[in-house]
């Protein structure tokens, strides 16, 4: 499809289109046709047809069967079988029916005997009836329930002959059978003469499903109906039907038939009407057949017209594009116009292409006189591209040699601030170790304030001491005093006096030496508290100055690692802004470079609009000031 034309896809859409419009309105017509005509034969043509028939049937059948009914009822028949069948009547019985016969036209007359079993015709006793081999007559008399009369057909010969069997009765019983028989030529032509379509047909059957009368003849009589092609599963529907019905059968070939049935009166027969579904449809068929053709014609022609009508219209069409081809593979003349003649579609497209021709004339003539401007801008550029790479080269040496000069300011900063670290390690070290000391001054000031307050506790014991000596010194010189005054008799107490009172003075100075001990002690223990004292204090003063020299050195520190850091941001900065220097410099070369292709594709555009063909009258001081206005130098920023 995408390789067609506008004129041939609209070919080929309008032909779709009608084809199945028409088509579709065919199989819709004759779809509602073929409906049409179904129930048109199925409840009018056939039902009349085998309405006809059966009437011609019964009028047919009417004489036999009031012939065979006065046969049966005659009254001297009916003494004559009473009297027993004597010889002397038998001749004028014979010579009855021989007249009746004749009168008739009937092919047989006869009468039979229920009750010797003789069989009477025109031409006298023609046999005697057997139970086993005529059951046919012994069926009928047998049996009161039966009818009256029976039709019976017989092939024998090869000829179609029916017998019209009438029962005998007196004083309501049955003694014999009287009956006519005719032959069915005249049934047959009849029947034969009603043709449907080209291979329908009209036949009768009995009640037994067995075919009676056929327009083949004698050959088709007593085969059943459901032998026939198709019949089957539908024979005995039809034939216990009541009433006029139909049914359409399909056959092994798969060929369809319509097949409609209805009784005859009085009679045990059916008349059958078959007709192949086909034929129904000849005449429509044909009909279509003609319709498509007339429609194909049509339709032929109205392409035709429409193809030429499509070749008018796409011509201004196709000279445009022959126009524009002309543009493209010719020497490029802008100058080409379209003539405009009427006010249509086409006329318009004339107009437009005009305008879009004058529109690129003008946009050339202008890409002309730009065109050195342009030359000249990628010129400049390329300059000052090629003096900007040069300067950014000098700055990037320049950026290199700072980075190098950071690098070094950065490694004696790390080592400060390494050492700073350490010293602020071995200060928090010294703290630590001061304030311990302080504790352990803290804790002797005590320790010696407790063995100061012991010593005093002593010296008051000593005291006690001394007093007890002082106490016991008096007692033993009033125990001497009074040992004096006894005489002999406290002689021995005095000894004992001078003893207590010797140990008294001992333990008086015993007492009076400790003391000064003591004393002594005393004094030494509050000088060597003072001392411990003021060295609590010094060591206090030493940890809250080692803390100030902690301090100073975490803030020493601090301020290392900031300028550390800082110094790092300032060689990450240093060495982003040695990258944008070197891509400043790549940017340039790059400039430099597009500049250098701007100018050659600026030559290269001038040399395709020059190959154009322009009506350019009045544009060459256009050019010339464009020209000098691209005299003047470019700005660079």
């Amino acid at each position: 499809m995408k390789h067609l034309t506008i004129a041939r896809k609209l070919m080929l859409g309008t032909s779709l289109c009608m084809i199945l419009i028409v088509g579709g309105s065919a199989a819709l017509q004759y779809r509602l046709f073929s409906e049409l005509i179904t129930k048109r034969v199925t409840h009018d043509e056939l039902p009349a047809t085998l309405e006809s028939i059966r009437n011609d049937i019964e009028a047919t059948l009417t004489g036999p069967i009031t012939t065979a009914q006065e046969l049966a009822n005659n009254g001297y028949l009916h003494d004559w079988l009473a009297w027993g069948e004597p010889p002397a009547e038998t001749e004028r019985a014979v010579t009855y029916l021989e007249r009746l016969q004749r009168r008739t036209g009937a092919n047989t007359v006869f009468f039979v005997s229920a009750i010797s079993g003789h069989y009477y015709t025109a031409d006298g006793l023609e046999r005697t009836l057997e139970r086993d081999a005529d059951t046919w007559f012994y069926a009928l008399v047998d049996n009161a329930n039966r009818a009256d009369y029976r039709l019976d057909i017989d092939s024998e010969g090869g000829e179609l002959k029916v017998f019209i069997n009438h029962v005998v009765e007196i004083d309501g019983e049955r003694v014999g059978v009287a009956g006519v028989g005719y032959t069915l030529d005249t049934m047959v032509d009849t029947i034969s003469r009603y043709r449907l379509g080209e291979t329908g047909a009209v036949f009768l059957a009995n009640r037994d499903g067995l075919i009676s009368v056929h327009p083949d003849g004698a050959a088709m009589a007593g085969r059943p109906i459901a032998d026939l092609p198709g019949w089957e599963p539908q024979a005995g529907e039809l034939l216990t039907g009541d009433g006029y019905r139909y049914a359409t059968l399909t056959a092994t070939d798969g060929t369809e038939q319509l097949v409609a049935a209805i009784d005859v009166p009085g009679t045990d027969w059916i008349v059958f009407a078959r007709i192949p579904r086909g034929e129904l449809f000849a005449d429509l068929n044909r009909a279509v057949l003609w319709v498509m053709l007339l429609v194909g014609v049509i339709l032929l022609a109205s392409l035709t017209v429409l193809a030429l009508l499509l070749r008018a219209l796409f011509r201004p069409i196709r000279g445009t594009a022959d126009a524009m081809r002309e543009i493209a593979e010719g020497d490029g003349d802008l100058t080409l116009r379209l003539p405009v003649q009427g006010k249509d579609e086409a006329s318009e497209l004339a107009i437009q292409f005009n305008a879009f021709a004058d529109k690129m004339r003008d946009v050339l003539a202008q890409v002309r006189l730009s065109s050195d401007a342009v030359r000249h801008a990628a010129k400049e550029i390329a300059s000052g591209g090629q003096d900007m790479s040069r300067r950014t080269d000098q700055a990037a040496s320049s950026l290199q040699q700072t980075s190098a000069s950071m690098e070094q300011i950065t490694g004696t900063v790390e080592n400060t601030s390494a050492s700073s670290l350490e010293a602020n390690r071995l200060s928090q070290s010294a703290v630590e170790l001061a304030r311990g000391t302080g504790y352990t001054v803290g804790d002797v000031v005590t320790t010696m304030g407790e063995i100061q307050h012991a010593s005093a506790r002593i010296g008051d014991i000593i005291k006690v001491m001394d007093d007890i000596a002082f106490q016991t010194n008096l007692l033993a010189l009033n125990a001497s005093v009074e040992a004096a005054r006894a005489g002999e008799s406290g002689k021995g107490f005095a000894v004992v006096a001078d003893e207590v009172r010797q140990l008294a003075t001992r333990s008086a100075q015993a007492s009076r030496d400790i003391r000064g001990l003591i004393e002594a002690s005393g004094e030494k223990v509050q000088g060597g508290t003072r001392l411990v004292r003021d060295a609590g204090s010094a060591m206090h003063e030493l940890v809250e100055v080692v803390n100030r020299v902690a301090g100073m050195l975490g803030e020493i520190s601090h301020a290392t690692t900031e300028q550390s850091d800082g110094i790092g941001q300032v060689n990450v900065a240093v060495a982003e802004l040695d990258r944008m220097t070197q891509h400043n410099t790549a940017l340039a070369e790059e400039s430099t470079s597009a500049a250098e292709q701007l100018r050659e594709q600026a030559d290269r555009l001038a040399e395709l609009v020059g190959s154009f063909k322009l009506n350019d009258a009045g544009q060459g001081s256009e050019l010339n000031d464009v020209r000098e206005a691209t005299k003047r130098p470019l700005a660079l920023a």
